[in-house]
């Protein structure tokens, strides 16, 4: 139902095919493991959409944690070498006319001057690797992962991006 899709991969049935057309998965895109595009993005969104364990999609896609991952790999892979050059620092949307704009409301709203957006950090966990573990065990998070930070701005568009580093690397040395 579009209350599900919205709830828990945080587009509605609507938006996703929207989503679909804009994306172009090939409609014979080749996984490691046969998925539709539909499927694809879907596993893709729900994956990003909150922190979930391998084990909690296995029981909403009803298939494997090697094919949930490698379906969820694939599709990052492929957006990543398709939009490359748009994972960069936009700096048609980001110009200095809008940052002004954003330290304007931030200031209107905090009394703040000269901040434009704020630093976030995310923790995605990953399955347990084979070497290295402890490379990847987050104490705090009690899970292997790895970590991006990015900078957010008062529409809530994530700017800029930086990572991936291992799953114990602590905001102030991400920054």
């Amino acid at each position: 139902s579009d209350a599900d899709c919205l709830e828990y991969l945080r587009f509605t049935r609507d938006e996703i095919n929207q989503i679909l057309a804009c994306v172009q998965l090939p409609t014979k895109f080749r996984f490691r493991y046969r998925a539709t595009p539909e499927m694809a993005l879907c596993v893709f969104l729900y994956r990003m959409a909150h922190p979930h364990r391998l084990k909690d999609c296995m029981k909403v896609f009803g298939k494997s944690r090697s094919w949930i991952s490698a379906v969820f790999n694939d599709v990052a892979l492929f957006l990543v070498s398709k939009y490359e050059d748009q994972l960069l620092w936009d700096a048609k949307r980001l110009d200095l006319g809008q940052l002004r704009k954003y330290a304007d409301a931030i200031e209107d709203k905090s009394g703040a001057r000269n901040i434009w957006g704020f630093i976030d950090g995310t923790h995605r966990g990953i399955g347990r690797p084979v070497v290295n573990q402890e490379d990847y065990y987050a104490g705090a998070k009690k899970e292997h992962g790895i970590r991006y930070q990015g900078i957010v701005t008062p529409d809530g568009l994530i700017s800029s991006l930086a990572g991936p580093w291992r799953g114990p690397t602590g905001d102030w040395k991400m920054w």
